[in-house]
């Protein structure tokens, strides 16, 4: 109870922060978890490597409330707060490495452990940060099949009572969860043997050998299964950083890294930033480098000499856990905080063992070690409403990394959504002060002038950055989309052509491109737009209001009346829907089911005089007796 009121407590002013970032296509704009009961056609549970297990869980969020964010952050904090439990048994089977420790201590240290995990600042991007599941969700597999494999192997080599074939079971599906959230999960084999060689039996000893050729097994299928499905092991397809960052100083700038940021918010989370400003390193003779080396052997050497097992097995876990993340397979991001919450209960674990030898010497640290948990719990309450609103969150990170030019453009383009035009032009021309280049502030610049409705100007801001260089396909969509907006349609197409080639998954391209179509009368290619883009997105009513303009323009009227019927339901208070419904019934004289849409379109637009004029003709001629 303690534990899960924690947990709560400290996030609980988050459960209505909204998407950030990535959530725009990880969540948002993801058609992959759309449909819960088309989920195993389209992604298949067993597509492991794409993330199958994170992708449905989003999934089931979608499918229960859409894209209202409460229930996102529901399931994030109970898997926060079941982590924490998790967290508890695992303190509580370090301490079975150590025969010789004091009771009290054995008795205090998982419950400290996991109520300075529960509030520890340094997790709030985890928790709060919606993308960021998949570090809560592969922690809770990791747990969970950790702690059952450990009970199965001593179990089996008489330490423990007697296992149940189902705990194997439960380990081994709990890795295969995993490995369906990230790739972390590969370590897992290596933490189990290394806690089972550090357990002081005799019995356990004669087990270790089995043990560790099944733990090898797992190893090596996971490797294979990864090789075969993806043709690589130490690479990550889908991340294109891995070709342009050279290993050798994504390796060297890790080294920095593990001392100079996660070990040191660890202990003292102050200043946590979400978009931090690292840089790679030069190579291995950077004084960082060298002083971070020299820092983590003097750590490992006082660790390794202190001959307490429980100590060795958090270090060694805060170690191995970082590797997937943080060694030799470059990723977009050099440092986020994130990647710190599987391998940094190894550290508070430590953490949670010095408070407590301190209380034990001196008594008075006791109250000291409450007072610490309440202010990381308000440094936790604190970091977390920065998440609170968009703007907030990068207006933060901007104080924190005022160089970084793709902190000013994220910033730019809230301020755009939220209509704060002067504040976004103002950090763009920032932006390109920084990088006259930089593709992103080019297109951001192009986005305002389109709310402003000068689209020739935005049409050269678009150009510009595809000039630059740039691979964005939002690029290529906005440069087609602004061209529509001035009837340059034959000038759109080839452009809304490129933004479909690039990134094939947006339904908003392939209505674009449709919109362009028809209007060069292409009709065929257009009516094969617009259903791809309902293909997409089945709700996307636009679309199928635009199928019947095409058949009203080919004086197809059946054809375009179910099309419009068809919009409508899907969209009930669309004007432009009961307009065209309401010219449809007109033409074939059926004038008082006109005069129902034509109502409805005079209710929202009360002035509008063509309707006005048109309702007239229709409650004149539905009295005459047609023939």
């Amino acid at each position: 109870m303690v534990i899960a009121c924690s947990g709560i407590f400290v996030y609980f002013g988050t459960f209505q922060a909204p998407f950030v970032y990535d959530d725009a296509h990880a969540i948002v704009g993801n058609p992959y978890i759309k449909n819960l009961a088309e989920f195993q056609q389209v992604v298949g549970i067993g597509n492991l490597f794409n993330r199958s297990v994170l992708l449905l869980s989003w999934a089931v969020n979608f499918a229960l409330g859409g894209e209202n964010v409460f229930g996102y952050h529901l399931l994030n904090v109970i898997l926060h707060v079941c982590v924490s439990i998790l967290v508890y048994l695992l303190a509580k089977e370090c301490m079975k490495l150590d025969s010789g420790l004091d009771p009290a201590f054995k008795k205090s240290l998982p419950l400290a452990t996991t109520l300075i995990h529960s509030v520890n600042p340094l997790s709030v991007q985890a928790v709060t940060y919606l993308s960021s599941r998949s570090a809560l969700l592969v922690t809770a597999f990791y747990l969970l099949s950790f702690f059952c494999l450990i009970r199965y192997f001593t179990g089996q080599a008489g330490v423990e009572k007697k296992p149940s074939l189902l705990l194997l079971v439960c380990g081994i599906l709990g890795f295969v969860m995993g490995a369906g959230v990230k790739e972390t999960i590969v370590t897992l084999p290596v933490m189990v043997f290394i806690y089972l060689c550090l357990r002081d039996t005799a019995g356990m000893k004669a087990g270790i050998v089995k043990a560790g050729a099944l733990l090898t097994g797992l190893i090596l299928l996971y490797l294979g299964f990864r090789y075969y499905r993806l043709g690589v092991l130490f690479s990550l397809p889908a991340d294109p950083s891995f070709q342009l960052i050279p290993r050798d100083l994504y390796l060297f700038s890790q080294i920095k890294f593990m001392t100079f940021y996660y070990l040191l918010k660890q202990w003292i989370p102050v200043g946590l930033n979400f978009e931090s400003d690292t840089r790679l390193v030069e190579g291995w003779s950077d004084p960082f480098v060298i002083t971070s080396l020299g820092v983590l052997l003097v750590l490992n050497v006082a660790i390794f000499r202190s001959r307490q097992k429980w100590l060795w097995f958090a270090w060694i876990w805060a170690g191995i856990c970082i590797l997937p993340t943080s060694s030799i397979i470059p990723l977009k991001q050099v440092v986020t905080e994130h990647r710190a919450f599987l391998p940094g209960i190894g550290l508070e674990i430590i953490l949670a063992g010095v408070w407590l030898r301190f209380s034990q010497t001196i008594p008075t640290v006791r109250p000291v070690f409450f007072s610490f948990l309440i202010i990381f719990s308000l440094l936790t309450v604190h970091r977390s409403l920065d998440f609170r609103s968009r703007i907030q969150i990068w207006e933060d990170t901007l104080k924190k990394s005022p160089q970084k030019i793709l902190v000013f453009n994220n910033l730019a383009s809230n301020y755009i959504k939220e209509e704060r035009y002067g504040d976004a032009e103002r950090v763009l021309q920032a932006v390109l002060k920084l990088n006259p280049y930089y593709s992103y502030a080019l297109v951001n610049l192009g986005n305002l002038m389109a709310k402003r409705n000068d689209w020739e100007s935005a049409i050269k801001k678009f150009d510009e950055a595809i000039f630059s260089g740039s691979k964005d396909p939002w690029a290529f969509y906005n440069a087609g989309l602004a061209r529509n907006m001035v009837k340059r349609y034959d000038e759109a197409i080839p452009l809304l052509q490129r933004a479909i080639r690039m990134k094939s998954e947006v339904p908003e391209f392939y209505f674009a491109l449709g919109n362009a179509l028809m209007h060069t009368k292409r009709n065929d290619s257009a009516l094969k737009m617009f259903r791809k883009a309902l293909a997409l997105r089945p709700e996307y009513a636009s679309a199928q209001n635009n199928i019947g303009v095409i058949f009203w323009n080919i004086k197809s009227l059946d054809l375009a009346e179910e099309a419009f019927k068809k919009s409508l339901a899907l969209e009930d208070d669309s004007l432009e829907g009961h307009a065209n419904l309401a010219n449809v019934y007109l033409v074939q004289k059926r004038y008082e089911e006109a005069s129902v849409h034509l109502e409805r379109v005079l209710q929202m637009k009360p002035d509008d005089e063509k309707t006005q004029k048109l309702m007239k003709i229709a409650q004149t001629m539905k009295d005459v007796p047609q023939p």
